[in-house]
């Protein structure tokens, strides 16, 4: 087989029918972390209910002003508002003020949805997206909080993000140069890679291992049960395979066809040669299905499932990888005469047909079926967007945070601060204290807020730092050097705030420390239509607008924008942005991660992608952005390696995922009894990790968590109570 394992069956009358906010939002997706967990039925019932019993005031600090805390801040304005009776102040803590300070975003910045206003030549504003982009169509929290934001676009058709094979695609490596769109290629590269990439995943699913004789070849069985785990979609009644993991189905699994919105054959459950993509709505939502006697069971049988795959599965992804390309290399050197390191390199860089999975490294496996599923899910911008990433992803924050304080809730920004530590006094019926250094006074001085519950909603190097010098001490005393903080001297003993748990205080710092994020080094710029019409090559009469290239450009991205094309460079990425992006910097550079000096990154980039030898002329992308195609040279770097403090997307190194778990599961470690309530809403906390997802939905989480332990579990809606399975 040598058709494109991304873009077979992938033509335009094939793509989804119905990608707009609203049709993703009904969708009923579960996921492994939670399978019972109903959050679309939360969006469509709501977490709360109205109750007598809820009143009086309490006061609430949320750390951060991502994701994570604008979801948190909606459900407990959901609570107040159902509930008139009960005062919710909040004080909202902005954590990190290396951005506070930079001139980064355009009013507002939450986490990682904020844009640089970059000015044009003429000084005209041009805003460049610097977080989230792209969102998996089967995110559903993303989807339903998108709706809240902006509702007059829920059926509005959305844009979709330029991955690669969705748009005229290039991939550049070593002696391989192919073009391609999602029809395919002709290039006999563009075959010989494509057979490849078959073979491996061939190989990895002929019975890698084996369970009471059933087939759990590690990709098949990920990616052939990608849609149980994730859609609860029963294999046996597809009529596949009956009785077992679906894993001799996982080519046709990797080719993307219609989509799950697209019209299927009269009588068909599913278009032929494609199961994850084309999932007919009533198989996604099958749990909920009038033929499933016991829905709650059936997903229980899920969660089983997912925790035994874990177990079986939690591998190194470089050493499944290596060891079955190996396998392939030395059975048939005649058809791949290079080295072993040639074509593990050439999987890791071409990936599945996505972009890659640059480098190949010891992240798990099980993180990597993860991704799968929802790269080939296919991704969008959010509404509103237009073309233009940019402006539209800042307005998700500013429209929510517009909903929080027209809410109930009495909003109480704390805009410029930085959070120091997080504890308890001794007696233990004091509540938490939140130690912050306010960078609005002259001297920076030391204060502290007393709330009832805290949320810490940043990304995870964040809130270990809020955290650290309880590492090694469940206790700070008084008239110590440790009850110093930043040269002021703590009146109290100062308490972790979870010595009232049985034990998980080192587990919990723990898992703040070892969660894996991956994050890169980008470049953001734009240029003009005329120039990229120029330039670009075409592939079937469309122009390219994706680039996987095996210099330090790694993938770039070209957005149609208002008046120009909006370019994405992505020049690092994951372990080699951490060790090795460093070089990219201007020296003396003083702020991590923000960078409005960019000429020395860019020129370096332009070195690094121009082919220019004595036999092959300049590469038309180095022509490309060249100075004098780029809208004044203003291009911005940011690079997330370097700045921790705003998350990237989770993939944990093997044995790690229980360290994850516990971070998601933290609201439902809460008890009645425990003076100290403490909740993390992440996007990092996640499974899904990552994107804005899995910071909603830890979000949810730890407000239901709260008003549970606060209220009892009758204040939660049966779609709120999913949370809570009865063990």
């Amino acid at each position: 087989m040598t058709h494109g394992i991304r873009t077979l069956g992938r033509n335009k009358s094939e793509k989804q029918l119905s990608a707009t906010s609203r049709s993703f939002a009904t969708q009923k997706t579960r996921y492994p972390d939670s399978p019972l967990g109903d959050y679309a039925g939360i969006f469509q019932h709501g977490l709360f209910n109205t109750l007598d019993t809820i009143k009086g005031e309490l006061d609430i600090g949320v750390v951060g002003r991502g994701a994570g805390a604008l979801g948190v801040m909606m459900f407990l304005a959901e609570l107040a508002d159902k509930n008139p009776e009960l005062a919710l102040n909040v004080y909202n803590f902005y954590y990190d003020p290396t951005v506070e300070k930079g001139d980064a975003s355009y009013d507002e910045k939450f986490g990682r949805i904020y844009s640089h206003n970059g000015r044009g030549k003429n000084e005209e504003n041009i805003y460049r997206e610097i977080g989230c982009m792209r969102f998996p169509s089967i995110a559903t929290c993303t989807w339903n909080m998108a709706n809240k934001a902006f509702p007059e676009d829920i059926d509005q058709p959305l844009s979709v993000f330029p991955n690669p094979g969705d748009v005229a695609s290039q991939f550049c490596w070593r002696d391989i140069d192919f073009k391609y769109d999602n029809s395919g290629s002709p290039n006999p590269d563009y075959a010989l890679v494509n057979e490849f990439v078959v073979n491996v995943i061939q190989s990895l699913s002929e019975d890698v291992r084996s369970n009471d004789g059933n087939n759990w070849g590690a990709f098949g069985s990920s990616l052939g049960n990608a849609p149980l785990l994730y859609s609860l979609v029963d294999v046996e009644r597809l009529g596949i395979n009956p009785g077992q993991w679906n894993a001799q189905l996982f080519q046709e699994l990797l080719i993307p066809g219609g989509g799950p919105y697209s019209a299927l054959p009269e009588g068909a459950l599913f278009h032929e040669g494609n199961i994850i993509t084309a999932l007919e709505y009533a198989e996604i939502n099958y749990a909920n299905s009038p033929e499933i006697s016991k829905p709650e069971a059936f997903s229980q049988s899920i969660k089983l499932a997912w925790e035994k795959y874990v177990s079986d599965h939690d591998i190194a992804l470089n050493v499944l990888i290596e060891s079955t390309i190996r396998t392939i290399v030395e059975a048939d050197q005649d058809r791949y005469p290079q080295s072993i390191s040639y074509y593990l390199e050439l999987f890791g860089r071409y990936g599945f047909g996505s972009g890659g999975f640059r480098p190949l490294n010891a992240v798990s496996f099980l993180e990597i079926a993860r991704l799968l599923v929802w790269n080939y899910a296919d991704e969008y911008l959010l509404p509103n967007a237009t073309g233009d990433s940019t402006t539209g992803n800042c307005d998700l924050g500013i429209r929510l945070m517009a909903l929080i304080t027209r809410s109930r809730l009495n909003y109480i920004p704390k805009p410029s601060c930085e959070v120091l530590l997080l504890g308890a006094l001794e007696d233990g019926e004091s509540s938490n204290l939140l130690y912050y250094k306010d960078h609005t006074s002259p001297d920076k001085r030391i204060e502290h807020q007393i709330v009832d519950s805290a949320f810490i909603c940043t990304a995870h190097h964040s809130a270990q730092e809020v955290f650290e010098p309880f590492s090694a001490n469940a206790v700070i005393p008084k008239g110590t050097t440790l009850n110093k903080l930043d040269g002021a001297e703590l009146a109290d003993d100062i308490h972790l705030p979870f010595s009232g748990f049985k034990n998980p205080e080192y587990s919990i710092i723990n898992a703040l420390k070892s969660v894996h994020m991956m994050r890169s080094g980008k470049y953001f710029s734009s240029i003009s239509q005329k120039a990229w019409q120029d330039l670009a090559p075409t592939v079937n009469g469309e122009q390219i607008k994706q680039i996987v290239h095996d210099s330090d450009c790694a993938a770039t991205y070209i957005l149609d924008g208002v008046d120009s094309k909006n370019v994405l460079l992505s020049y690092v990425w994951g372990d080699e942005g951490s060790n090795g992006g460093y070089h990219f910097m201007a020296e003396g550079q003083a702020q991590p991660g923000l960078s409005d000096d960019s000429g020395e990154i860019i020129a370096r980039l332009r070195k690094s992608v121009d082919r220019v030898d004595d036999s092959n002329e300049q590469w038309w992308f180095a022509s490309l952005i060249a100075d004098e195609n780029l809208d004044g040279n203003n291009g911005y770097a940011y690079n997330w390696s370097m700045d921790q403090a705003r998350g990237g997307f989770k993939l944990d190194y093997p044995k790690e995922h229980h360290l994850v778990s516990l971070l998601y599961d933290n609201y439902r470690l809460q008890d009645s009894t425990v003076a100290y309530k403490v909740y993390f809403a992440g996007c990092s906390y996640s499974h899904l990790g990552g994107w804005l997802e899995g910071a909603f939905m830890t979000a949810i989480n730890s407000v239901a968590g709260f008003a549970k332990q606060q209220y009892g579990e009758d204040c939660l809606t049966k779609p709120g109570l999913s949370l809570f399975p009865k063990q």
